[in-house]
């Protein structure tokens, strides 16, 4: 716990809620910053002699919170360290419920939890409830924040903190210790951790928020370049949250494979945004059909040199799918409804960057009603039954630091709606479902690439409008059942939707 001139019923707060822990086997180690406020090391000393597991050093001079919290960190002896801020309070089961999780997976490297605010008037307001380690989500900003126990071996490996990043120096150490776990990070969904909201003047405030920003997208674009992500850190819609502009050049082709259901001027819509804006023009288009075309339609392709597939049978919308992957010559696959239309320029950039990304077989995009409410932002499973979409007819989140339609993020399934896949991913798992031939074969392909070790992501950056009706339900009929028996088990524990939220509506509201 760094320490530099607290107000000193905020520091004997902080200091009482580690005295106050059910578990007792700790010690807390505080660095004081050369505080001013000489009654600040003196109330140190105080606690200091009042229970031998508190160790306390003193800085010469003030050096920032990176090198108190380093100092802190060389008078540790514990196995695992976690982090306090000197004016914030741990909930009294935090160690415990800490410990016990490593007693169940005692290889853990980082383990966080969910946390919460502390008004001026001491009340706790603003849950953060958090999902299980999301790779992909990590590149939208610092989501573990508070609390966060790290092995002490892996912080002394790294280095501990560096200077030059307060504000986000907590997220430049994640971002470094992230790289040497192997996935070795484990989520306590329980709000264990409670920070405090103290008044402050605008100017202040926003001073203090620009720099932490601005620290947190040079720790950012400082892992990428580690990592040999071919992108740039740039500002998101939030403070402290960030997106990737991916780089690269037009070498890898894109293979799009559009389902015709039988709706001309629907289709030309589609393929003509896709057509005027889109900036990556490595890409090929496949129109699949269980039917021959009209006259007119005909004379459209003809006159776009566009290629139709024509598969017989009844309507099977994943025998079309992997009918026109059989044809196509790109590295990657993009499955698109012809209900969809182009938004943003660069949503097949946005794809293909994380699609590239070791470990990713499917990325996802931004789908929104003709009015501008959001239709699709990844996809919840046991939401409102067998799976949903959270926000689904809304505008966003309340709590504009945790929303969602603006993280990029890791998701269980993403709509086929719009969604680009690996070629080699998807001729691994011998495409989509024929036995769901409707509904559900989406999420039941997303689900297969999890089993097999791929990650699902989303990304608000590829923005498209998808004319599904809003009052659309996939809850009953075969497909339904089809999918429930096979993933039943599955359905009742989504690692990227933490517990603590309904999952009776689609709001993101508290589970009660």
């Amino acid at each position: 716990m760094p320490v530099y001139n607290t107000p000193l019923e905020q520091l004997d707060l902080a200091i009482r809620s580690v005295l106050d822990q059910h578990y007792e086997n700790w010690e807390l180690c505080i660095c004081d910053d050369a505080s001013p406020n000489w009654d600040v090391g003196a109330r140190l000393q105080n606690w200091q002699k009042q229970d031998p597991r508190i160790n306390v050093a003193y800085s010469r001079k003030h050096g920032g919170i990176s090198e108190a919290s380093n100092q802190a960190l060389s008078i540790a002896t514990g196995e695992f360290i976690g982090l306090l801020d000197h004016d914030d309070e741990l909930s009294p089961d935090a160690l415990f419920e800490v410990a016990n999780l490593l007693q169940s997976r005692p290889y853990a490297d980082i383990v966080y939890s969910d946390e919460d605010k502390l008004d001026p008037q001491g009340r706790r307001v603003c849950p953060h409830f958090k999902p299980d380690w999301s790779p992909e989500h990590f590149l939208s900003g610092m989501y573990f924040r508070n609390l966060s126990v790290y092995r002490r071996r892996l912080l002394e490996e790294i280095g501990g903190f560096r200077g030059g990043f307060d504000g986000a120096q907590d997220y430049d150490l994640a971002l470094r210790a992230i790289e040497q776990t192997c996935g070795r990070i484990y989520h306590i969904p329980k709000i264990l951790y409670h920070g405090r909201m103290e008044p402050t003047s605008s100017a202040t405030s926003a001073d203090s928020e620009s720099r932490a920003h601005d620290a947190g997208r040079r720790a950012l674009n400082e892992y990428l370049s580690r990592t040999r992500v071919s992108g740039e850190a740039i500002n998101g819609k939030w403070p402290t949250s960030y997106r990737i502009q991916f780089k690269f050049d037009a070498a890898d082709r894109v293979s799009i494979i559009i389902p015709y259901l039988n709706k001309p001027d629907v289709l030309m819509a589609c393929i003509e945004s896709v057509k005027q804006r889109t900036s990556y023009q490595n890409y090929e288009i496949f129109v699949v059909a269980n039917r021959d075309l009209d006259s007119a339609t005909r004379q459209y392709f003809l006159s776009r040199n566009q290629t139709f597939i024509s598969v017989e049978g009844s309507l099977n919308i994943s025998r079309l799918l992997n009918r026109g992957a059989t044809q196509a010559e790109g590295r990657y696959l993009l499955l698109l409804h012809d209900d969809t239309e182009v938004i943003s320029p660069d949503w097949m950039t946005s794809m293909l960057g994380f699609c590239r990304l070791s470990g990713v077989g499917a990325v996802g995009a931004k789908l929104l009603y003709r009015t501008g409410c959001l239709q699709h932002i990844g996809v919840v499973l046991g939401l409102k039954g067998l799976a949903g979409h959270p926000l689904r007819g809304l505008q966003g989140f309340e709590h504009r630091y945790t929303d969602p339609s603006e993280l990029i993020r890791n998701c269980s399934a993403v709509s086929g709606a719009c969604m680009m896949i690996r070629k080699d991913c998807f001729d691994r798992l011998d495409g989509f479902d024929e036995q769901l031939p409707h509904a559900y074969n989406d999420i039941d392909f997303c689900l297969r690439l999890i089993q097999v070790g791929y990650r699902i992501v989303w990304t608000p950056d590829a923005q498209l409008y998808h004319d599904e009706p809003m009052s659309r339900s996939r809850a009953d009929g075969r497909d339904a059942k089809f999918f429930k028996n096979r993933w039943d088990k599955v359905l009742k524990n989504d690692p990227y939707y933490n517990p603590n939220l309904t999952l009776q509506y689609e709001d993101l509201g508290y589970r009660v």
